[in-house]
Formats: structure tokens, sequence, C-alpha cells
């Protein structure tokens, strides 16, 4: 057994994985680095280590529960700062199809707010710890293994004027991200590379900052469609955002995209079945240039499956597994993998436990995540994912309870429940909820949320 005096913790990456883990290891070790490539401004403001950054980013709520726990206060200093909050259902206006879901009171307040902001605040809190520093500027070579490369006691560094040094550590936490090089760092070491899933996906992001007023859609904070895979290959969203600004996104699988251009986007618009999304974007008076965000494939790191691994070394956020963004649920797995590390370091202090329990744990939080992704982007003939009978009868049932959500407020109440994480994926299969959802009928006429063409003062 070796046991750490959790001396020094090193965290590989400054993005919002990176400080989560910077938070929770502040607790047990006596100082803890963060090494972040790129420049950080106290600001909110976009990163090239983050490019994902300039697209919409959505807290889920159970994200949003860790946070406050992690930072009491949190979400007040966002709503201090612009951000917005509002109802799941009664808030907003969810488009399926070519009709709106009936609108009712869900219990799920949801966060509006751009991810560098959400980052920058969790950052400043972060490096309030007094024991926890942050070295911008900074990157990472390589791993520095100690006891015959049986160990990770540190890594390479190199900062921005070009100098290398070893920065010796108990502890080194990889939250580099997509780009993570841990896989080929422990082949160099001796180490098998973990068994990796990847489900591909193709998609394209393109979006844009509109000028909002609050009488825009009524006082509404978001307008979405909702897909209905594999037959939809194209989404779009308008959230509301702090600044007075819609953060408008158009989404497209595997080689649907819109063109980051006025008549490319506006006809990515009107493809859509439901014409409120083309007439609301259309009234828009755009605030930024066009971003576009490019997302090849889901990939899994199963760590948790080797059964020789370094000691001092942990994996988290996409660096462990990366998912399409249109999921939404990044910053909440990386949350809950914040939480899964917490809970190793408690109880010992032998770092080959602590990497056990901790991937074991982690493992389990990607469970319903990872079988989200699965199931809709696994969905569709190109991606070529194994889809057996079982999970073929799931995705139409899925389908099917997506369309009583439509009409039936309590169905709609626990599915968002569970696609915001704060509920079991059980509570879809209660025979009370089957049916319920059997038994859902569209009334003579469909729910509307608001007039056939939705102007800015609707």
């Amino acid at each position: 057994m070796t046991v750490t005096q959790r001396r020094h913790a090193i965290v590989m990456g400054a993005s919002m994985a990176g400080l989560l883990a910077a938070r929770v290891l502040a607790e047990t070790y006596a100082q803890v680095t963060l090494l972040e490539r790129d420049e950080c401004s106290a600001h909110a403001t976009a990163r090239k280590g983050v490019p994902q950054s300039q697209q919409p980013h959505a807290l889920l709520l159970r994200g949003k529960q860790i946070l406050e726990e992690l930072y009491p206060g949190l979400e007040a200093e966002l709503h201090a700062q612009g951000a917005l909050s509002g109802d799941m259902t009664h808030a907003t206006r969810i488009v399926a199809g070519d009709t709106y879901l009936a609108k009712s009171h869900s219990g799920l307040p949801l966060l509006f707010a751009t991810r560098p902001l959400i980052e920058a605040a969790v950052r400043t809190r972060t490096l309030t710890l007094p024991n926890v520093r942050l070295r911008a500027g900074t990157s990472v070579k390589g791993f520095v293994s100690v006891g015959d490369r049986a160990a990770v006691g540190g890594v390479r560094v190199r900062t921005a004027d070009g100098a290398e040094e070893d920065l010796m550590g108990d502890l080194v936490v990889d939250a580099t991200g997509r780009g993570s090089r841990t896989p080929a760092w422990l082949k160099e070491l001796g180490f098998a590379r973990p068994r990796e899933s990847r489900l591909p996906v193709n998609v394209t992001y393109t979006s844009r900052f509109y000028r909002r007023s609050p009488e825009h859609l009524g006082g509404d904070l978001m307008l979405v469609t909702l897909p209905n895979q594999p037959k939809d290959r194209r989404v779009m969203g308008c959230f509301a955002a702090e600044g007075d600004r819609w953060h408008v996104f158009l989404t497209g699988w595997h080689g649907e995209h819109a063109p980051p251009n006025d008549a490319g986007v506006l006809e990515f618009a009107r493809s859509l079945e439901h014409p409120d999304l083309a007439a609301f974007l259309s009234s828009l008076e755009p605030v930024s240039d066009y971003a576009v965000h490019r997302y090849p494939a889901n990939v899994r790191h199963h760590y948790e499956e080797l059964r020789r691994f370094p000691r001092g070394l942990i994996v988290i956020g996409d660096a462990l597994c990366s998912f399409n963004p249109s999921s939404a649920q990044g910053m909440t797995v990386a949350a809950l993998e914040a939480l899964a590390l917490r809970t190793a370091l408690r109880g010992t202090r032998d770092l080959d436990a602590v990497r056990r329990r901790y991937f074991r744990l982690a493992d389990r939080a990607l469970t319903l995540p990872w079988s989200v992704v699965t199931g809709s982007d696994g969905s569709y003939p190109e991606a070529n994912w194994p889809q057996p009978p079982a999970s073929r009868v799931l995705g139409r049932y899925l389908n099917r309870v997506q369309q009583a959500a439509v009409y039936d407020g309590a169905v709609s109440r626990t599915f968002f429940q569970v696609g915001q994480m704060v509920r079991s994926p059980a509570a879809l299969f209660a025979p009370t909820f089957v049916l319920r959802v059997l038994r859902a009928r569209a009334p003579s006429r469909a729910p509307q949320a608001s007039p056939p063409a939705v102007q800015p003062n609707l």
C-alpha cells in the first residue's frame, strides 16, 4: 500500500472539469496547482482552449445543484452578472415537430447564462481558496514517472517563454479535455491504452448573438426544437443570455449544417417543420459574427477496465468521456465526476484505492448520460452503432414518451426531470407512467404557446 501525505495535487487544465477537480482537491490537499495552456481573463470571455464555449451551453439542474453545493451563493452571483432563470416548461417554448409542448409548471428552474460567464464565476471562486493557485500560459509535455515507472509523480511543463521544468506532486489529475494525451503517455510508460468507445455524429453548430428585449416571446426565455431522432437531423434554439442577448444556434447531424451567412442560416431555419423559428430569427438584430463549431464523435475512454494503472493519476471531464454538446450534459457530468473524486478521496490515503474507487464511481455516473447519447446519436444509420432489438424497442418507446409530453404536463414533467438528471430513469417505466404515455392523445386542436407567427413582441 502506498500512502500519500496529500501535500500537492496537480490539475492539468483549468476549464470546468479542472476547476471543479481543484475545488474538491483543496479540501484534502495542502496545495493544489492548476496548469492552463491559455491565458485566463478575469472576465467572461471565450478561450482558444475551449472552442465550444462560443456555442450555447445548458447547465442541467443536477449540475446546478452540485455547483451550488461546492460554491454556495454562485447562482446569485451569476444573476447579479445578468444570468436569468425560468421554469423548464413554463418560461420556455419547446417545439416538437409542428407543435408546441403544452405549457405547465415543471418545478425545474433552468439557468440561462453563457459558458464563459459560468466558467469565469467558477474560476474566480476556485482561485479564492488559499491553497489553490493557477499557472496560466503553461502547457504539459508529459508525465514524470517515479518508482520504476509504477507511479506518476509529477508533470513536465513548458512556460510561455519556452522554459521547461518538472513539477512534482502526489496526485496528477488530467482535465485537458478531448485532446488528452494520457492514453499515449500511458503507453510510453509501459501501460496499456484504455479501450475507446467512439460514436460518430459529425455535428456542426452555427451560432450567433442577437439583441434581446424583455418583451420578446412574451417574456419567455427559450425557443427550441426537440428532435425526434433519427428522423430529424436539424435543430435550432434561441436561449436568453446575459447582456440582453439571444444566443441562437442551428445544429445538424451527419453533414447537415447551416452555412455561417444570413441566407444559409435563414434557409436552414425555414427547413424546420414549425414556421415560428424562421419567423422569429428573421426579426432579430445581430450583435456578433457567426461562430462555427464541429464535433466529430462522442468518445469514452474505459479507464475503469485497466488492471494496471500508474499510482497518482486520475482522469476527469472530457478527457474521460466527451459528449456531443447538443446533449447538454458536459458540465453536469464534470460536476458528477468531481463529486466522485471527493468521495474517493475520503476514508483512505492509499492512492491505488482512490483511483479504483474514483473510476468505479465515475463509470456509474456516466451510465445515464452515455445511454442517452448512444440511444439518440446511435440511432442514425451513419453511426453504425450496434442497436440490438431491445434498444430499438426502447428508442421507439422514448419517442412515444416525447410525443405524449407534447400534450400531457405530467408526462412532460417526469420526462424532463429524468433529462435534467434529478430523477431516476426508472420513473419512465413505472406502470402508472407507461399507462399515461400510452393513453396520451392529441386534443382536437394541438396546444399552441404562441400565435402562428412569432414576432419579437408577442
